[in-house]
């Protein structure tokens, strides 16, 4: 089987709005596309009960429609019973985004003067045959978990492998 990497990962949110400004203004995410779900699709589609409309927004960064994030506020909305998913539950509970083009305490410094509270200060951590990496973890509006990511440059990972086997470099 030959797939892409993720093409989108969809999640219900509580505002659309609220959320489509969050994603965009502080993650610099752009609007793709914002369209209503059509109620029988929902039903059929994604089980949902009957009735239920649903308004949703792809969200994209750069020019790539890989990685995309699709937005679902439903109406009415749909009792879940459960708080955002945390580490240790089954399933998703965290987005990863790579930090690029500024360092991780730079955008750590911005994202704090538009309020975001971050759940610790960026943690360094190493990986064997890979190098040392920083991140940092704070929630959306719904409380999903964002976690920005610096990872080593491809080159200080090729060297450390380098020697790591006892190759000179």
């Amino acid at each position: 089987m030959s797939l892409s990497p993720v093409h989108h990962c969809a999640l219900t949110v509580s505002d659309l709005d609220r959320s489509v400004a969050f994603y965009t203004e502080i993650l610099g995410f752009r609007m793709g596309l914002e369209f209503p779900l059509n109620p029988a699709h929902n039903r059929a589609f994604l089980h949902v009960p009957r009735g239920t409309s649903a308004r949703c927004a792809m969200l994209q960064h750069g020019s790539s429609t890989v990685g995309q994030i699709e937005l679902l506020e439903f109406d009415p909305p749909i009792p879940s019973g459960a708080s955002p998913m945390r580490p240790g539950d089954v399933g998703l509970f965290l987005m990863s985004f790579e930090v690029h083009e500024e360092t991780l305490q730079q955008i750590c410094e911005r994202l704090r003067t538009r309020g975001i509270e971050f759940w610790s200060e960026p943690c360094s951590f190493s990986i064997q045959d890979y190098g040392t990496m920083q991140a940092v973890i704070f929630e959306d509006p719904d409380g999903v978990l964002i976690e920005l990511i610096q990872l080593p440059d491809p080159e200080s990972v090729r060297s450390l492998r380098r020697a790591r086997r006892g190759e000179a470099t």
